[in-house]
């Protein structure tokens, strides 16, 4: 997902969908990188699969839920913190 952002920045630098301030910016791709790394892929039916053979079918869905949950409240302490999030 950052490399379409920092693609979208380069190829239309008169859009900025990034804060010119290095510290905003860099919270901004903090929140991709959650929803790339460990938000998304769980809407991934191969690793449900896994999961379930793993814990249970009983398991699954709490388990996935507390991890979303996870990267949900990650999220929102970056996104409230004093510096926040914002685009450009």
């Amino acid at each position: 997902m950052s490399s379409i952002i920092m693609y979208l920045e380069d190829k239309y630098p008169q859009h900025p969908l990034l804060p010119t301030d290095i510290h905003k910016r860099a919270i901004n791709f903090q929140v991709a990188s959650i929803v790339s790394s460990s938000i998304q892929p769980l809407h991934n039916l191969n690793l449900l699969k896994y999961i379930e053979e793993k814990v249970g079918p009983d398991e699954k869905l709490p388990w996935v839920q507390s991890v979303i949950r996870k990267g949900f409240t990650g999220e929102i302490k970056l996104t409230c913190s004093p510096v926040g999030f914002e685009r450009g």
